[in-house]
């Protein structure tokens, strides 16, 4: 992932995965350069957060990402999201890394 961008990990993965949905249920147009084949690809590719990740930097250009980035900070902030995340952990998690945490973010750079 581009440095500086969101990480999608299991804490983040639910509320991208509805920003990504959100995006899909309101603008056909969304993303702008071959939705459908963005659409195709997403819903292959949103099983996991390494490859959920993968589609962002593929699809998502940076007003995209800022956009993504913004949502995602707001639902983390107000618990709402995807029914099946709990974001009350994701939130105490992210204030309180575990070492495992930690040591696998050193190791992705």
């Amino acid at each position: 992932m581009t440095m500086g961008h969101l990480q999608i990990d299991s804490d983040t993965n639910a509320a991208v995965k509805a920003h990504i949905q959100q995006q899909f249920d309101t603008l056909s147009w969304w993303p702008t350069e071959e939705p459908d084949k963005a659409k195709r690809e997403y819903g292959v590719m949103n099983s996991n957060p390494a490859q959920l990740a993968y589609w962002c930097e593929k699809w998502l250009n940076g007003a995209r990402w800022r956009q993504l980035e913004n949502d995602v900070r707001k639902r983390l902030r107000s618990g709402k999201s995807a029914p099946d995340c709990d974001f009350a952990r994701a939130r105490e998690r992210s204030r309180h890394p575990s070492a495992a945490t930690l040591q696998t973010r050193a190791d992705r750079r």
